[in-house]
This record gives C-alpha cells, structure tokens and sequence, in this order.
C-alpha cells in the first residue's frame, strides 16, 4: 500500500522513510511493541534513555498497513500513552486523505483505522486546544464521509457507528459542567472572538449534533441568550401577560421600528439601541421588514396593475422608492450574512441561492417600473410576457420563503421537520409513480392508436387523462362505447350518447330495464339503461325486454320493489 495514497507525510517523515528504507532499530521495534501492548513506564525509560537513536513518529509496517505509534497508542484510547507520545514530539494525526471509489480494500481499512484513533476520547482530549470543538467537527467529518458516494454503502454502516463516538464525547462533556458560567464559558468562550461568533453551536448544527444540542443545558443558554433583553414579565403564564408582550413587540418592533433602526445606527450603544440588541429582537424585526417588503410588492403588482385611478397613482411612486429601499437593505442583509460565514459557507446552503434569486428579481423588476414609467427605457411586447411570468415565479417563492419562520413553533415546527425528512421519500414515490403512468400510457396508446374520439390516440394527452383518472378525475366523456347486441341482425350500435345522458341524468334503471330513482352511488346499474335505447331502435320489443329481463333477476332481492311502470312516467 502507498502510505501516499492515503495520508500526507512530512518532508522529514519521506526523509525518514527514504534513508531507512522502512527498516526499524531493534529499539524502534522495542518501543513498538511496548506502545502496542500499552506499557507506559517501559516506553517512557526507551524515549528518555535512548532517545537519540529512536524516532517517536516513526512509521511502521503493520498487517499491512503503516501506521504511528500515535495512532497505535489512540485506537487503544490509552490516555497516558498518547499524553508520553504527544509530549516527546508526536506529530499530530491528520485526516486520511478522500477515498477515490477504485482503491483497495487495505486502504479503506486504513483510513478507518486512521479515523479510529483520531475519534478515541484521549487522542481528542491531548491534542486539541479546544476538545468539544473538535469533537464537533469530526462528527462532521465522519458524516461527510459516510455520505460521500465514493464510500461502499456496506462500508458505511462502520462509519456511522463511529461517528456515535465524538457525538457522545461532546455531550459527556457537557455533563461535566456544573454551573450555566461553565455551559457558557464551554459554548461561548471567554474573551476568544471566534467563539463569541456562536461557532461552537454553528458547527454543532452543521454536524447535527442533535444529542448535543438538545442537552438540557445546551438549551438553558441558547434560550437565555435568545431572550436577552427581552422584559422580565414576559415569561409569565397568565394569558393577559401573553396579551402584553404581543402588544409589546407591535409597538418596538413594528410601529416604532424605524425610530429605533435610526438611533441603533447612530448609537448602538445606548440604552434605546439595546431594546434591538438581542437575537430575538433582531429576528422579529428581520421578519417584519420582509413582511412590510411582500405586502408592498404584492400592492405594487396586484392592486396598481389591476386599477388605475389618480387617487391610486399618488401613491405609486412613493411605494414603489419605499419597496426599492427595503429591496436594497435586504440584499445588504444577505452580503453581511455572506461576509460572516465565508462564501464557502455561505453558497453551500441552497436557500440563500433562493433569497439572492428572490431579492435581484424584484429589483430588477421595480427598477423596470421606474425606467418604464419615467419613459427612460423602451419595452418591447415580447419582453411583457417573460417579465410578468418570471415576477410571478419570483413573489410565489417569496411567499412561501416564510414557511422557515414555522420552524420556530412548538406546534408546526416538528411538522415541518417531518416534511423535510420526507423529501428523499417523496423522490423515490414520484420515480416509481412515473414509471407506473408511463407503463400504462404506453399500453392504452398502443391499444388506442387510431381510433378518433379519444383522449387515448395521442400519447401526451394519454399521460394527461391517466393522471386525472388517478386523482379523481372521469375521463369516461372521452370513451367511445360501443355495444355489440344479441339479436338477430347483429349490428353495432354507438351507446355513447345514451351512455353521457345517464351521467347527467337523475335517475337509474331498476334490473327490469325501468325507471329509478337514484338511491347511492355504489349502485353499478349504468349498463342496464341501455334498455331504454334497445327499445327506442326497435331492436327489442318493451314487453318481451321486460319479460326477459325480470327473469332473469327473479332470484335478486327486492328488485320487484324498485319497478315502476314505464307509461306512468
């Protein structure tokens, strides 16, 4: 196996590789079975006494598989190990290199292994400054990899199994915390700026973490964070207090909110600005700026194009400044997002491809209002379509971009998530329902190619009419039924008039080809009208019809009951 192939060496370590020729000392080969079968004070007398002819990175040719002594000592979780390996001048463990999908089994079983000890408790409590976050992060990184389609499907179980590991050191972790100073401090850092950024729990969501974030403590402080500033009694169960915050947030956050914007930008710092200050008030006040933004794009777009009076016209122009003001704020909005998280980060999310196409197509569309009105640009027909087709997509996507904000509640918010676990299901349903509509309308073409007054000579509308049948639909108005009667002629009759007179009609035939008045729809004696038509043609005289038919039915139930003399209707 090419060590190469899987893990990046150092420039000392080919060096190493290179003049040795992979070959160990006697004393290198000591201090690999000691690191294997875990004798601490032994390795530690070879790596003080005889340390200037042992390298403690060496790399050493394992059933096949080359490996440290760092990573021998981690996959053991040997804590005191790993702390005299690391301590002599272990080098660090790295992230074994992507599978490419084609190579061998012993470097899948290397990089395994590799991923092994990086995830053991000892080898994560040594070598990170900061544990949980790396925890969190290899959670992540195993998730990837069992993901990733270069990876065997029956190879992922293992990795899914591992990755319980980390998921489970980050959370005993935070069982060791005792007070929310300490929850605090582990999640948010003390006076480290990458961590008051909300990285740990942004990573922990990214590798959804869900044990960990779940944590009752975790909770505890996500939710005293997301309520900070926020006035004492609105906790308060009575449902009158309920009344008073609700009118409380109309007034801040809604009717007062451009004031406090103003005086947020001026001085953020002063007691007024520190109403906006919190999470909470920042989302409430996001949210209510792209609600004010929906409803004067949907006024912008259905009620100024639909009528047209002067006392409307007023007030177009000064609506449509105020959507382009909002429109421009809330694309601001999404650079400082980006700018936070990195483009990386940013466009790996497909929603923000969709706020982006959202909040560009509605400026440029108030920018064509303004250029169209003041006569500065010239539009031609053709391009009305296209725009007003694309600003329809543009304001149904933005009406439904609310449905994140249900996240939110206790009572939609697990329905939603249930929809989003769903998707994947939803997939496979539609592939099979496909493949089932498409098997049958390749049939009734194949039977119906030809014949006039059918839906079922083309094939698109085939597809078509199958599907309404499917949900619901009646595509018997498109049939053309004829009926082959037993009489002495032999002739073919066209029952499709009779047959769309009986859908309209609001009476049935009783078995003796009579009269009836409709009872339930479960009845099926549609077939039994064609009778009426036999007698009309002349083929079949009344009396010997009725005769025939009512002997036939002599053993049904109740039938007589339900005959009516033709010449009293």
């Amino acid at each position: 196996m090419n060590a190469e192939s899987l893990v990046p060496l150092t420039q000392c370590e080919w060096q190493y590789m290179s003049l040795s020729n992979g070959r160990l000392t006697d004393q290198e080969r000591q201090l690999f079975s000691v690191v294997k079968h875990g004798d601490v004070p032994k390795a530690k007398y070879i790596l003080q006494n005889e340390g200037n002819g042992v390298n403690c990175n060496l790399i050493y040719n394992h059933m096949g598989q080359q490996m440290t002594l760092l990573q021998l000592a981690a996959e053991a979780d040997d804590y005191h190990m790993v702390k005299l390996l690391i301590d002599s001048g272990a080098n660090r463990l790295d992230y074994p290199r992507p599978s490419n999908g084609v190579e061998d089994i012993t470097d899948e079983d290397a990089r395994f292994r590799r991923y092994v000890a990086i995830s053991s408790p000892a080898y994560l409590s040594l070598a990170h400054r900061d544990p949980l976050l790396a925890a969190i992060n290899l959670t992540g990184e195993l998730r990837n990899v069992s993901e990733s389609r270069e990876i065997n499907v029956t190879t992922q179980g293992r990795y899914n199994e591992l990755r319980k590991t980390p998921e489970k050191y980050a959370v005993e972790i935070l069982d060791c915390c005792v007070t929310s100073l300490e929850v605090k401090t582990l999640l948010l850092g003390n006076g480290d700026n990458r961590l008051k950024k909300g990285e740990m729990l942004r990573s922990a969501i990214a590798a959804r973490n869900k044990e960990f974030i779940a944590h009752y403590k975790c909770q505890n402080i996500v939710r005293n964070i997301w309520h900070r500033g926020q006035p004492e009694w609105y906790r308060r169960n009575a449902i009158h207090w309920l009344i008073i915050y609700v009118l409380y947030c109309c007034l801040f956050y809604v009717i007062l909110l451009p004031f406090f914007a103003i005086v947020y930008i001026v001085a953020p710092t002063c007691s007024l600005a520190s109403i906006l200050d919190s999470p909470k008030a920042k989302f409430i006040t996001q949210m209510v700026s792209y609600v004010v933004f929906l409803i004067l794009v949907l006024i912008l777009n259905m009620l100024f194009d639909k009528y047209t009076g002067d006392d409307l016209l007023v007030l177009y122009v000064p609506l449509l400044l105020l959507a382009l003001v909002y429109d421009i704020a809330l694309l601001w909005a999404e650079m400082t997002q980006m700018m936070i998280y990195g483009p990386t980060k940013y466009f790996f999310d497909f929603w923000n491809y969709v706020d982006l196409l959202i909040l560009f197509s509605f400026l440029v569309d108030i920018s064509l209002r303004i250029l169209h009105g003041y006569f500065l640009v010239d539009i031609p027909d053709s391009f009305f379509l296209f725009w007003f087709t694309w600003t329809g997509i543009s304001i149904t996507f933005a009406c439904l971009r609310l449905m994140e904000n249900l996240y939110l509640s206790s009572n939609l918010g697990p329905m939603m998530l249930m929809f989003s676990a769903m998707k994947a299901d939803v997939v496979r349903f539609l592939v099979i329902f496909t493949f089932a509509v498409m098997s049958f309308a390749i049939g009734f073409y194949y039977i119906f190619d030809g014949v006039e007054k059918t839906q079922f000579n083309n094939f698109g509308t085939t597809i078509a009419t199958l599907i309404t049948a499917i949900f619901g639909g009646d595509p018997t108005n498109s049939l053309n039924v004829v009926v082959l009667v037993n009489n002495t002629s032999n002739e073919l009759y066209d029952a499709s008039a009779l047959y769309k007179g009986l859908e309209n009609s609001p009476t049935k035939m009783s078995s003796c080809g009579l009269p009836m008045v409709r009872t339930s729809s479960s009845e099926q004696l549609i077939p039994i009208l064609l009778n009426r038509y036999l007698i009309s043609k002349g083929i079949i005289s009344e009396d010997e019809l009725i005769r025939q038919n009512c002997h036939h039915n002599m053993d049904v139930p109740n039938i007589s009951s339900n005959c009516i003399n033709i010449n009293e209707k």
